[in-house]
């Protein structure tokens, strides 16, 4: 599939949850990208955008899957022509998200309760021993400094953190 042909579609797609779930751009983006690429059911999906917005913490999307037994925590940035400029602080800025999640107490005061039954959930997972999987995902160019980013995350965690990150650029 071609690069225009991709964006046609991934539009198409991101329209339809829009319209369909009453989301924001943002949000569709986020139930395509849990769906197509995570595999989640729609509903799941739903839940799993329900913390981004106002005051998120950089968690635009936050899921403990019970089936295959992780969690999954994904900072998203769509553009429909597919012109995101990918940045490096954004990327860390998601892998430090679980330094708020696992401090329930500070959550709580932040006043976001999507955030707060996020933190709940975190914790609770972290404690039966379910590994992190971060996803940056944002529809644009790779960019090197991001990817390089994301490739000493996993290398130099490889062994001492129970989770991965992962980069999606779409197209």
């Amino acid at each position: 599939m071609t690069e225009a042909a991709f964006l046609k579609y991934l539009n198409k797609q991101v329209e339809s949850y829009r319209k369909k779930y009453k989301l924001s751009e943002g949000k569709a983006f986020g139930m395509w990208l849990a769906t197509e690429y995570l595999e989640l059911e729609a509903t799941d999906a739903f839940e799993a955008v329900s913390v981004d917005g106002g005051n998120d913490k950089d968690v635009d999307l936050f899921f403990v899957d019970e089936e295959t037994e992780r969690i999954i925590i994904g900072q998203l940035k769509f553009n429909g022509k597919g012109h995101y400029k990918a940045k490096k602080n954004e990327l860390l800025g998601l892998i430090h998200t679980t330094d708020w999640l696992k401090d329930l107490e500070a959550v709580k005061r932040e006043g976001n309760k999507e955030l707060e039954l996020a933190a709940t959930e975190y914790n609770s997972a972290i404690a039966n021993g379910y590994p992190v999987e971060f996803v940056y995902a944002f529809c644009g160019p790779e960019k090197k400094e991001v990817s390089d980013a994301a490739r000493q995350f996993n290398v130099s965690e490889a062994g001492n953190f129970t989770g991965s990150l992962l980069q999606v650029d779409a197209p």
